[in-house]
This record gives structure tokens, C-alpha cells and sequence, in this order.
């Protein structure tokens, strides 16, 4: 059972370190090295064509366009300024900036459910989680911040009442965590090594099973009970509806006495 721990404290220690960090070098730092080599390439053939255009330009000379009837000299011209307007309309960042990928929080959320299910189900084997998982939503701001300001394109501002399914995956992820303790608690835990001897292997399951439904119905009666949004706010949400309903009532009532008076 010891070497069991061990065994799944270093792969915990690996996977919220090296493979995390690993993850975002790949997922942060690799597609961005792609976009600048492409844009340095797009660059540099888009200097090559503005050389080609001036080169061109320097050729239609007057003894060339002497050579050439007004059609094909006006055509020509025309060629070369549209070329000259395109190009120089491709310089502008907003060519670059269409090159970057879409914004997509899917892989922001599985990281925080993640991280949270590696607290929840598996501090009790590795003390040390929590405060590596800190660091890691502490480096994930920033990280997150400047892929959404040089790797990814400006996404669309959407209005939302929170944050869908993965409310419900939390949930989830916290059965789990109560469950997984329990047990680990049950077969792992020295201090239970005196109460099997007492009560034997069955009386120690059917108590973690009962410690175990204890903490469930605590976590149900918390998130029955405690108000997803601070008192703070909701006294300014009514405050709010009742300055409205107020102005509303002024508002008619204003209007009532305009008519009655005409």
C-alpha cells in the first residue's frame, strides 16, 4: 500500500508540473512560433513583390511608353496601380491578425476543472497540490492573457449567465472528491489499522461508506444554502428594480395627470 501512495504521489507531482507545463509550451508558445515564421515569410513576399512592382515601374519609362499605343500605356498604368494599391493594402496588421487562430476557452475550463479535481481528490496523498496548483492558475492568468492578446484573434464580447456545463462537471468532480477521500481514508489511513482489528475489514467499509453519505448530504445542504451570489449584489439588484419601477410609476402617473388636464 505504501509503494501504491508513492507511486501515484510522483505521477500526481508529474502530471501538475512537468506534463502541465509541457502542455503549455504546446499549446501557448508552438503555435506561436508557427504564426511568425509565417508572417516572416508572408513578409518577405510581400517585399519581393513590391520590389518586382518597382522594378516595373522604373521600366515603363518614356521612351518605352512612345513604343506603346495609348491603350496599352493607360493599361498598363492601370495594371501597376492597382498592383501598387494592393499591396500596399496587404501591409495593414489586419492581414496578420486573420492568420491567427480563433479564441476557444474549451481548453482554459479543462484545465481549472482539472487542476481542481487533482486538489479535491488527491490532496490527501500529496499535501504539496494545492499550493503547486496556485502557482500554476497564477501562471496561467498571464499566459492566458497574452494568448488572447498576440496569439489569438480579438474574440466577440457575449453576454452569459455563467458558466454552462462546467458548473455541472464541478459538481460532479466534488462526488467524486468525497468518494475518492473516503476511501482513501478507509484503506490507506494507519489510524484506521486499530479499528479493523475491532471491528473487522466490514465494519470499517460500511463506516466509510457511512462517513461518505454524511459528506455528501453536507455538500448538497451547502449548495442548497449558500446563495450563489453575494447579499452585496443581489441589494443592489433590487435596489436597481425598484428605482425602475419607480421611475415607472412617475412616468405614468405624470402622464395620467397631463391627460386629464387637457
Amino acid at each position: 500500500t505504501e509503494h501504491g501512495i508513492v507511486r501515484v504521489a510522483s505521477t500526481l507531482f508529474t502530471y501538475i508540473t512537468i506534463a502541465h507545463w509541457w502542455n503549455i509550451c504546446i499549446n501557448v508558445f508552438f503555435p506561436l512560433l508557427l504564426y511568425r515564421w509565417r508572417i516572416y515569410r508572408d513578409r518577405l513576399r510581400l517585399k519581393k513583390e513590391l520590389r518586382k512592382l518597382e522594378k516595373a515601374e522604373l521600366e515603363l519609362t518614356p521612351s518605352l511608353e512612345n513604343c506603346l499605343s495609348a491603350e496599352k500605356r493607360l493599361e498598363k498604368k492601370k495594371q501597376l496601380l492597382n498592383k501598387r494599391l494592393l499591396l500596399e493594402h496587404a501591409q495593414a496588421n489586419i492581414w496578420e491578425e486573420i492568420v491567427l487562430p480563433e479564441h476557444d476557452s474549451f481548453t482554459e475550463y479543462l484545465f481549472a476543472v482539472t487542476q481542481f479535481a487533482y486538489v479535491t481528490c488527491f490532496s490527501v496523498i500529496l499535501p504539496i497540490t494545492p499550493l503547486i496548483v496556485l502557482f500554476n492558475h497564477l501562471l496561467n492568468m498571464r499566459l492566458d492573457a497574452f494568448k488572447l492578446c498576440r496569439g489569438r484573434r480579438r474574440p466577440l464580447a457575449l453576454k452569459t449567465g455563467g458558466i454552462g456545463v462546467w458548473n455541472h462537471v464541478l459538481h460532479v468532480v466534488t462526488v467524486i472528491a468525497i468518494l475518492t477521500n473516503c476511501s482513501l481514508m478507509a484503506l490507506t489511513s494507519s489510524q484506521f489499522s486499530w479499528l479493523a482489528n475491532e471491528i473487522g475489514t466490514l465494519g470499517v467499509f460500511a463506516l466509510a461508506i457511512g462517513w461518505e453519505h454524511f459528506m455528501l448530504l453536507v455538500k448538497y445542504i451547502m449548495q442548497l444554502t449558500v446563495s450563489r451570489m453575494p447579499q452585496t449584489v443581489q441589494d443592489e439588484i433590487r435596489r436597481k428594480k425598484y428605482d425602475q419601477e419607480r421611475k415607472r410609476y412617475m412616468q405614468l402617473r405624470l402622464k395620467k395627470r397631463n391627460s386629464s388636464y387637457g
